[in-house]
């Protein structure tokens, strides 16, 4: 699923017409949980999981194009929530 089809699917469930209220509502949780996850470095959304961003030794590593280029010494780490687990088994 896409992001247009995400919206068409969440426009249904909260029965608002306008395309262009539930892109805002999506942009701005989205927004929201990037500068959370900025600042704080950590993010956890109880029974779903934990984003953590973590920082790691930079390396040297090879574009598509060929270049050799340093990746950020940062990595965002994911943990399931028990819940979330058991929901997708």
């Amino acid at each position: 699923m896409n992001k247009k089809e995400f919206m068409l699917e969440l426009r249904k469930k909260l029965g608002i017409k306008d395309l262009e209220i539930i892109e805002s509502k999506v942009n701005n949780f989205w927004d929201s949980w990037f500068e959370t996850l900025k600042e704080n470095k950590k993010l956890t959304i109880k029974d779903f999981g934990k984003f953590e961003i973590k920082d790691v030794k930079p390396r040297k590593v090879v574009s598509p194009y060929g270049e050799f280029i340093t990746n950020p010494g940062k990595k965002i780490s994911f943990s399931v929530g028990k819940e979330f687990r058991e929901m997708v088994k």
